[in-house]
């Protein structure tokens, strides 16, 4: 198995226990995101929410960046599915 592979099999495993995914500066150094799965009816992810920002102010807010952002991406599931989308 390549270090590659495993690592981004690790990376994988993390974002479905946690719910979310991280951009902790692989992109941009100085750039920050978290993003959330929006799921239709049966579950299937179907797009998703993110929010960017400054490493800076990441660090200082991370945890309800990542909360608020879990919460929004769960009432647009909620909405889709009840609107049948």
């Amino acid at each position: 198995m390549l270090a590659g592979a495993g690592l981004r099999r690790t990376e994988a495993e993390a974002i479905r226990r946690d719910g979310v995914a991280y951009d902790l500066g692989d992109v941009s150094p100085e750039i920050r995101c978290v993003a959330a799965p929006v799921r239709d009816e049966a579950g299937t992810v179907v797009a998703a929410l993110s929010i960017s920002t400054t490493a800076a102010r990441f660090a200082q807010h991370q945890y309800r960046l990542t909360e608020r952002l879990r919460e929004a991406a769960a009432v647009l599931s909620e909405r889709l599915r009840s609107h049948g989308a």
